[in-house]
This record gives C-alpha cells, sequence and structure tokens, in this order.
C-alpha cells in the first residue's frame, strides 16, 4: 500500500498583480492612557484621604 502526503494546493499567484500592503502598526491612544493615568492619581490621592481621615493613631 502507497501513502501519500496530502498538501493543499498553493495560492494562485496573478503574474502583474500588487504585492499586498503590510498591515498597519496598531494605534496608540494617548488620550486613553492619559485618562487611564489621572484615574490611577485620582485614586491615590482618594486612598491617602481616607488613610488619614479618622485614623486611630491621632
Amino acid at each position: 500500500m502507497i501513502v501519500v502526503e496530502h498538501r493543499t494546493p498553493l495560492k494562485r499567484i496573478e503574474i502583474g498583480a500588487r504585492p499586498p500592503s503590510p498591515p498597519e502598526p496598531p494605534a496608540i491612544d494617548l488620550d486613553c492612557i492619559a485618562r487611564f493615568t489621572e484615574q490611577e492619581r485620582i485614586w491615590k490621592l482618594v486612598q491617602q484621604c481616607a488613610q488619614g481621615q479618622g485614623s486611630v493613631e491621632e
């Protein structure tokens, strides 16, 4: 018995066709980064205020 490996056919190449353009690099949303940084800053201030308010050591 002869076993032959099955391979899918190759893509057809059109002569004279332009090569596909490379994919665009992912865009970085700087506004989103700034909002996240601002949220982190505000959250740290809230934590500091909460630790300073009504502490037992005072």
